[in-house]
């Protein structure tokens, strides 16, 4: 029974690591766009605050260039985050090795999940609380 009841659990695993497999590229790519069309938004004073330049040392070529490859990089970033916060990895390696056992696989099917998500909400939280006693009000990790 026991190994039915494993047989079942481990198929439903595949399945589901398999569909956040296939969700992991579209979201980096959809949260890539709108994070890219934000920051292209923004205000010039803002960029250039957070680029460490401005637009009259550069001259407008440059300070274009030095624009787009801010962009393009703190998007990916933050696509990157978004895409580890959200699509937990389900591999053995990161599992609780209770949850790598025959029972912990049954039993513990969906707990990798459960696990990952306080894991993440507690760095949160942590991050946050660390910028607030470091004077940081409005960084994005007190914001969170």
């Amino acid at each position: 029974m026991l190994n039915t009841i494993e047989t079942t659990a481990t198929g439903a695993g595949i399945i589901h690591k398999h569909i956040e497999n296939l969700l992991r590229p579209g979201v980096f790519k959809e949260v890539y766009a709108v994070t890219h069309e934000n920051l292209m938004s923004r205000p010039q004073h803002w960029l250039e605050a957070q680029i460490g330049t401005t637009r009259q040392s550069l001259g407008d070529v440059k300070w274009l260039d030095a624009r787009r490859r801010w962009v393009d990089k703190e998007a990916g970033r933050l696509a990157y985050e978004s895409v580890i916060a959200t699509q937990f990895d389900y591999s053995a390696v990161n599992k609780a090795d209770v949850l790598n056992t025959n029972l912990g696989k049954v039993f513990g099917q969906y707990q990798h999940y459960r696990f990952s998500l306080a894991n993440y909400m507690k760095r949160t939280v942590d991050d946050g609380f660390r910028q607030l006693r470091a004077g940081n009000i409005n960084s994005l990790e007190t914001q969170k």
